[in-house]
Protein backbone atom coordinates (compact mmCIF):
# COMPACT_ATOMS: atom_id res chain seq x y z
CA UNK A 1 0.00 0.00 0.00
CA UNK A 2 1.44 3.22 -1.20
CA UNK A 3 2.14 5.98 1.87
CA UNK A 4 0.68 9.20 1.32
CA UNK A 5 3.39 11.73 0.71
CA UNK A 6 4.64 13.96 3.52
CA UNK A 7 2.62 17.57 3.82
CA UNK A 8 5.34 19.97 4.03
CA UNK A 9 3.98 23.07 6.44
CA UNK A 10 2.87 26.41 5.71
CA UNK A 11 5.60 28.73 5.69
CA UNK A 12 3.34 30.81 8.24
CA UNK A 13 2.58 27.76 10.45
CA UNK A 14 6.65 27.38 10.50
CA UNK A 15 6.71 31.27 11.46
CA UNK A 16 4.30 30.34 14.23
CA UNK A 17 5.74 27.29 15.60
CA UNK A 18 9.10 29.48 15.94
CA UNK A 19 6.97 32.27 17.67
CA UNK A 20 5.76 29.67 19.96
CA UNK A 21 9.06 28.16 20.42
CA UNK A 22 10.78 31.53 21.30
CA UNK A 23 8.15 32.65 23.61
CA UNK A 24 8.18 29.37 25.58
CA UNK A 25 12.11 29.56 25.83
CA UNK A 26 11.68 33.24 26.99
CA UNK A 27 8.99 31.83 29.87
CA UNK A 28 11.69 29.07 31.02
CA UNK A 29 14.35 31.91 31.04
CA UNK A 30 12.12 34.61 33.04
CA UNK A 31 10.97 31.65 35.59
CA UNK A 32 14.67 30.59 36.30
CA UNK A 33 15.61 34.38 37.55
CA UNK A 34 14.37 33.91 40.92
CA UNK A 35 15.53 30.40 41.31
CA UNK A 36 18.63 31.70 40.33
CA UNK A 37 18.88 34.84 43.22
CA UNK A 38 17.18 32.40 45.73
CA UNK A 39 19.54 29.10 45.76
CA UNK A 40 22.56 30.47 46.82
CA UNK A 41 21.68 32.19 50.17
CA UNK A 42 19.47 29.05 50.60
CA UNK A 43 22.40 26.99 50.21
CA UNK A 44 24.23 28.88 52.92
CA UNK A 45 21.40 28.55 55.07
CA UNK A 46 21.84 24.72 54.58
CA UNK A 47 25.48 24.73 55.12
CA UNK A 48 25.00 26.52 58.18
CA UNK A 49 22.38 23.94 59.88
CA UNK A 50 24.17 21.22 58.77
CA UNK A 51 27.78 22.37 59.26
CA UNK A 52 27.51 20.64 63.10
CA UNK A 53 26.44 17.19 61.16
CA UNK A 54 28.02 16.81 57.97
CA UNK A 55 32.06 16.95 56.81
CA UNK A 56 32.90 21.06 56.08
CA UNK A 57 34.69 19.96 52.87
CA UNK A 58 31.50 18.23 51.69
CA UNK A 59 29.88 21.03 52.65
CA UNK A 60 31.95 23.68 50.80
CA UNK A 61 32.48 21.72 47.96
CA UNK A 62 28.72 21.56 47.62
CA UNK A 63 28.33 25.06 47.89
CA UNK A 64 31.10 25.75 45.55
CA UNK A 65 28.96 24.02 43.06
CA UNK A 66 25.53 25.42 43.32
CA UNK A 67 27.57 28.78 43.33
CA UNK A 68 28.83 27.70 39.69
CA UNK A 69 25.80 26.40 38.86
CA UNK A 70 23.90 28.92 39.62
CA UNK A 71 26.73 31.83 37.97
CA UNK A 72 26.07 29.92 34.78
CA UNK A 73 22.26 29.98 34.73
CA UNK A 74 22.55 33.68 35.09
CA UNK A 75 25.15 34.11 32.26
CA UNK A 76 22.71 31.84 30.07
CA UNK A 77 20.01 34.52 31.26
CA UNK A 78 22.23 37.13 30.49
CA UNK A 79 23.28 36.23 27.24
CA UNK A 80 19.48 35.86 26.63
CA UNK A 81 18.33 39.05 27.43
CA UNK A 82 21.64 40.68 25.13
CA UNK A 83 20.18 38.30 22.22
CA UNK A 84 16.83 37.78 22.16
CA UNK A 85 14.98 36.08 19.50
CA UNK A 86 13.12 38.20 17.23
CA UNK A 87 9.65 37.98 17.38
CA UNK A 88 10.07 37.33 21.65
CA UNK A 89 9.06 40.36 23.57
CA UNK A 90 9.16 41.33 27.08
CA UNK A 91 5.97 40.39 28.36
CA UNK A 92 5.13 42.84 31.99
CA UNK A 93 7.64 45.23 30.91
CA UNK A 94 8.21 48.97 32.27
CA UNK A 95 5.40 49.99 30.95
CA UNK A 96 1.99 48.71 32.26
CA UNK A 97 -0.16 49.69 29.60
CA UNK A 98 -0.09 48.42 26.02
CA UNK A 99 0.58 50.84 23.03
CA UNK A 100 -1.72 51.64 20.61
CA UNK A 101 -0.02 49.05 18.05
CA UNK A 102 -0.17 45.98 20.81
CA UNK A 103 -3.62 47.27 22.46
CA UNK A 104 -6.23 44.48 21.62
CA UNK A 105 -8.93 45.82 19.51
CA UNK A 106 -12.92 44.48 19.83
CA UNK A 107 -12.24 42.61 16.83
CA UNK A 108 -9.26 40.32 18.34
CA UNK A 109 -10.16 37.16 19.15
CA UNK A 110 -7.17 36.92 22.05
CA UNK A 111 -8.31 37.52 25.55
CA UNK A 112 -4.79 37.53 26.84
CA UNK A 113 -2.15 40.66 26.03
CA UNK A 114 -2.47 41.07 22.32
CA UNK A 115 1.17 41.35 21.18
CA UNK A 116 0.60 40.42 17.48
CA UNK A 117 1.24 44.15 16.33
CA UNK A 118 -1.26 43.71 13.83
CA UNK A 119 -4.49 46.17 13.47
CA UNK A 120 -7.50 44.18 13.98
Amino acid sequence: MPSAPARSPDPSERTLDALVSAAQYEMVVDRSRSSNLISVPFGAVVVWVLWGAVDHRLLIVWLGLKVAGSALRIGVTRAFDRHRPDGVQRWGGASSSPSPSTAPSSACSARCCCRCRTRH
